[in-house]
């Protein structure tokens, strides 16, 4: 009998351990994605971003009204953008199945003639078009190129505003 109840209080010290060790792992697992979270914002936060996407949620005259979302903490800013003569604008378009093609054989002879495959570009689907700015709509996604730093500035002057094709629908 005593047996019995020594063999039984130490199983349960042992599934007590297991069980203190588990929760244990589990919080160092928990404390080290939160040390990489940390460690990415860090390295975003150090670099001077001069591109910055948003959704339109406004168009006036020579001005855009942007909506941004900061991916760590989901907060929503809304930005104006001057619009001036030297703006470029671009829609991101799909090339047809004939380019694509071209394309893909034009890559092929480059990788018969390369001396490392490293140096061959792959070929992409997604080409620019250029638009004018009377093209852009409420809802639109673009992403906003200035010359400096945007960081948290609400108000900024684009060099280049690119309306961002949606992913086409698998069929």
């Amino acid at each position: 009998m005593n047996k019995n109840i020594i063999l039984g209080t130490a199983g349960i010290v042992l599934l007590a351990g297991a069980f203190a060790f588990g929760y244990g792992y589990k919080g160092r697992a928990m404390n080290a994605e939160i040390q990489k979270y940390e460690q990415v914002r860090r390295v975003l936060d150090g670099q001077s971003k001069t591109t910055i996407g948003g959704e339109v949620v406004a168009v006036g005259q020579n001005e855009l009204t942007i909506r941004t979302i900061d991916p760590f903490s989901q907060e929503t800013t809304e930005r104006k953008v001057a619009i001036t003569e030297a703006t470029v604008f671009l829609k991101q378009g799909f090339k047809t199945k004939e380019e694509q093609a071209a394309d893909l054989k034009a890559y092929r002879e480059s990788l018969a003639r390369a001396t490392s495959v490293a140096s061959v570009p792959t070929p992409v689907i997604v080409k620019d078009v250029n638009i004018g700015f009377s093209d852009i709509k409420t809802g639109d996604f673009v992403a906003v190129s200035a010359e400096s730093a945007i960081g948290d500035k609400t108000r900024l002057e684009a060099i280049r505003v690119t309306v961002e094709t949606p992913r086409p629908s698998v069929q």
